[in-house]
């Protein structure tokens, strides 16, 4: 088996470069063979395409902005190798929808070897926003979006931010998210915007009548492990719809995802494509937790997937297993000879 770790140096305040090391020293195995690369912002498209032929397993290490851009490049290949993932981003939603989120933190490398060795490739839909920018966990317009930009400017402003672990990426974003509720609760947030969705066949306005902002989902998992709509898949070619009315249903929204014993977020709507048109002044969206611009007035974005991509998923409880396989003398260098994943199937 062919492994790429595609590493993001900078993820995770520089946690990057000490995973990169804990690879170089650990993950060997018979029959398995790793070249590791740091990504390069301004090429990852061409990182991707001149490394990606003849690969078994792309392994992302980064964040969800980091995976989200590997994504996008994966889905102009014809035949796309699977991925999977280390988390060392902020959020990780994508990483912790998927498990694999789990499987590092509770092992490491050892664990990490154990789920690639037993996982199994499923397809994760990939959707496209107006045809420019493509997504994997999701989507937002209005106040969450506000939020991400917001982030997103402080750390661009210099290099504090950059060697910032996640904890303290987390707690920034928390601050810099309240500042901005308090700042649109006394200026308003009502968003001039209007959604249509296949309704019985037809492209039909959804739109409630107070609107402030929009979360469309496609993983479980939203703003570092709060909670989405139970029953929400990354792989039935739908996605799910949150309205927000106001400052208030957006502060319940995320309570509902974090706090134990309460019922989750439930979805206004899910569907298989949107049209979201934008009819006021500009308003603010993003992808995957990365912030994109603010949309001009008078703007059409369709929404709509674009393709399956072949993901890893790992088994339950690796961390248990890869111990269990450790008491048996088998330690990391565990027999993995011969070990393949499925070829690559025509995910579309």
């Amino acid at each position: 088996m062919k492994c790429l770790f595609l590493i993001n140096p900078l993820a995770g305040g520089g946690a990057g470069k000490a995973i990169s090391a804990m690879i170089e020293k650990h993950f060997h195995a018979p029959g398995i063979s790793s070249q590791i690369v740091f990504t390069n912002p301004g090429k990852l498209q061409q990182q991707v395409h001149s490394l990606a032929a003849g690969v078994d397993l792309l392994i992302i290490c980064g964040g969800d902005g980091t995976i989200s851009n590997v994504a996008n490049a994966l889905g102009t290949l014809h035949f796309p190798p699977p991925f999977s993932i280390i988390p060392a981003g902020t959020g990780n939603d994508i990483a912790r929808s998927l498990g694999w989120y789990s499987v590092w933190k509770n092992g490491k490398v050892l664990s990490f070897m154990y789920a690639v060795k037993n996982g199994r490739v499923k397809g994760m839909d990939l959707w496209t926003m107006g045809g420019r920018k493509t997504f994997l966990a999701y989507a937002g317009f209005g106040l969450d979006a506000e939020i991400v930009k917001n982030f997103t400017r402080w750390r661009a402003r210099g290099c504090f931010f950059k060697f910032c672990g996640p904890v303290a990426n987390r707690f920034v974003y928390v601050v810099l998210g309240m500042r901005r509720l308090l700042f649109s609760w006394f200026r308003g947030a009502d968003l001039a915007i209007s959604v249509k969705a296949p309704v019985n066949g037809k492209m039909r306005d959804i739109t409630p009548g107070s609107c402030a902002g929009i979360i469309l989902g496609n993983v479980m998992r939203y703003a570092s492990g709060g909670r989405l709509a139970s029953g929400s898949r990354f792989d039935d070619g739908l996605l799910e719809i949150y309205f927000l009315e106001s400052i208030m249903d957006f502060q319940r929204f995320l309570l509902k995802g974090r706090i134990p014993g309460l019922r989750g977020p439930v979805a206004d709507f899910r569907a298989s494509c949107l049209e979201v048109m934008i009819s006021g002044n500009g308003v603010p969206w993003h992808v995957d937790g990365e912030w994109m611009e603010i949309s001009p007035t008078k703007s059409l974005l369709k929404i709509e997937r674009t393709r399956s991509l072949p993901v890893l998923i790992p088994p339950d409880h690796p961390h248990i297993e890869a111990r269990d396989e450790l008491d048996d003398d088998r330690h990391v260098e565990m027999d993995t000879k011969g070990a393949a994943l499925p070829g690559p199937a025509a995910f579309k």
